[in-house]
This record gives C-alpha cells, sequence and structure tokens, in this order.
C-alpha cells in the first residue's frame, strides 16, 4: 500500500519522501541533496535533479524530459517607462521563457512616440547586477518590438535579472522590476528618459 501511495505521489508531480514507519523514514525533517520526480509530458520517466539555493539543477538531463507540456514566454514583473520630452516613449519588460530556463528583456514603443519621433533609437538590455551574461537589443522606431538575445538565468550569483532601456541615449534607464529567481521581486519598475 506504501508503493502505491508513493507512485500516486509521484504521478501528480510532488517528491518522492519516505514515508513514516518505512525503514528508510528519517527522524529529522531536511531537505533532500538529491530528488526523483516524475517528468510532465513523459509519463513514467524519472528526472534527477539537486536542489541548489532553492534552484533545481538537472545536470545532464536532457531538455525534452525536464520540460512542461504547456511551456512559453511568460513577463516577469512590471515593465519600467520611458518618457522622452515628457512624451511617453515605450516601456521594456522582463520576459522567461519557461521552456528553456532562459531571459530577455523586451521593449515596445509607444504608436503616438513611434509617428511624432521617426528615427529615434532605443538600446535594450537583459542584465544583472551579480555578473553573468548580459543580453543586448537595439533599434529604430521603425520597429515596433525590441527584444535582446536571451541569457542563462543561473549565469548570475545570485540569479536576479532586471530589463533596462533608454531612448537615443538621453537621461536615465528604465528599469523594470528586479527579480530574483529563487522566488521574488527585489525592486520595483523604475521609470527613465530626459
Amino acid at each position: 500500500m506504501i508503493k502505491k501511495l508513493a507512485l500516486l505521489a509521484a504521478a501528480a508531480g510532488m517528491l518522492v519522501v519516505p514515508l513514516a514507519g518505512t525503514a528508510s523514514a528519517q527522524t529529522t525533517l531536511r531537505q533532500p541533496a538529491k530528488a526523483e520526480q516524475i517528468a510532465p509530458g513523459k509519463l513514467g520517466s524519472v528526472v534527477r535533479y539537486t536542489v541548489t539555493n532553492g534552484h533545481r539543477d538537472y545536470g545532464d538531463t536532457p531538455v525534452s524530459s525536464r520540460t512542461a507540456l504547456n511551456c512559453g514566454v511568460i513577463n516577469i514583473g512590471l515593465p519600467g517607462n520611458i518618457y522622452y520630452g515628457g512624451e511617453y516613449a515605450g516601456q521594456v519588460e522582463q520576459q522567461y521563457n519557461t521552456c528553456n530556463g532562459q531571459a530577455s528583456a523586451h521593449w515596445q514603443w509607444a504608436g503616438g512616440f513611434q509617428n511624432s519621433h521617426p528615427g529615434a533609437w532605443v538600446d535594450v538590455y537583459i542584465i544583472s547586477y551579480y555578473g553573468g551574461q548580459a543580453g543586448y537589443g537595439g533599434a529604430y522606431t521603425y520597429t515596433k518590438d525590441v527584444s535582446t538575445a536571451t541569457v542563462d538565468i543561473h549565469s548570475a550569483n545570485p540569479d536576479a535579472w532586471h530589463a533596462q532601456a533608454i531612448v537615443n541615449g538621453c537621461g536615465s534607464w528604465a528599469k523594470g522590476t528586479e527579480h530574483w529567481y529563487g522566488g521574488q521581486d527585489w525592486d520595483g519598475p523604475h521609470s527613465g528618459g530626459c
């Protein structure tokens, strides 16, 4: 019966842990260094990973066996706005790809600003104050959306990231929410411009 309960818990996506009354039960609660979980989307397959600072490290596990069925790109936190000469120019936000664990920044020009400032330029970054990779993108107002290259969120330690942008190199950077991928936002969005 105990084995059946453990298999049901694993199939539901919960960690398999020793049950009280079994030979492997622990008397003290602790976070396991290694765990096994049934991989979402791959019935019957087991994914092995370690947990470090609240993050799962899948090691050499193939991406296809650890991705969820409904993965995609999601927005993280709130966007930062830029005002250029008092006019709203657009906003920058952080995006996260739940399929591959990569982050990027996305800029979107305000339609009115695109029309009134043809040839304006934006520089966009996904960056961390704690080192790691940086992703860059830049474009004129002729392009509505501007995205950066993606970065591995674990290339910074701690893995806290924010999106930032500046128009025509003028004034201050707009910054989206600084998000720590351990599970919380460390700083809210900031408007920028000149």
